[in-house]
């Protein structure tokens, strides 16, 4: 399983950052839409052990993909740290039907648009979220990497999220009355 270790920022609008980017001589990779579905057990089990299961639909105008990600508790450090083991699949409803019948439910969903941006061994997304607003991720191999570069784009000062996007729509989705 992968460590991931990442940083999350909330930003007024992503535009100033993309031309950061760009003066930081970062490589633009993709612009992705994401449909991310999340599930968890009827008695909500694998919140209660900080764990995750999501399906990620992404698409983009010259690809497709679909996935299944289980994330285990956080771990101690400034940034946000957990582990990952992501699988890709075919069929979205062949993951949606094989976790229904193991007893997972859809709790919510996520969709957001991505611009992902890569310098210093390190992913920066530029992420617009449906009802919740924009955010920069960055995504590195350690907490010096995303520190340097959260000062270069000049959002080390920024409050930093830990919560992630889910923990997010859910809090919206109860506050909207929406929540299951």
């Amino acid at each position: 399983m992968a460590i991931e270790i990442e940083a999350k920022v909330k930003v007024e609008q992503l535009e100033e950052y993309e031309n950061r980017l760009k003066t930081l001589n970062a490589q633009w990779r993709e612009t992705v839409h994401m449909q991310d579905i999340y599930l968890d057990r009827p008695d909500r089990s694998l919140l209660a052990a900080d764990t995750g299961l999501r399906i990620r639909e992404e698409t983009t105008p010259d690809r497709h993909d679909i996935s299944i990600c289980y994330k285990g508790p956080r771990q101690g450090g400034k940034y946000k740290r957990r582990t990952e083991l992501e699988l890709g699949v075919t069929r979205l409803e062949n993951a949606r039907q094989l976790l229904a019948n193991l007893g997972f439910q859809e709790m919510l969903s996520v969709t957001k648009t991505r611009q992902i941006w890569l310098i210093d061994q390190a992913m920066i997304c530029l992420d617009t979220v449906k009802h919740l607003g924009t955010f920069i991720e960055i995504e590195g191999p350690d907490e010096a990497t995303i520190e340097t570069i959260a000062t270069q784009l000049n959002i080390h000062t920024l409050a930093h999220i830990k919560e992630g996007y889910a923990c997010m729509m859910a809090q919206y989705l109860k506050k909207n009355s929406e929540y299951r």
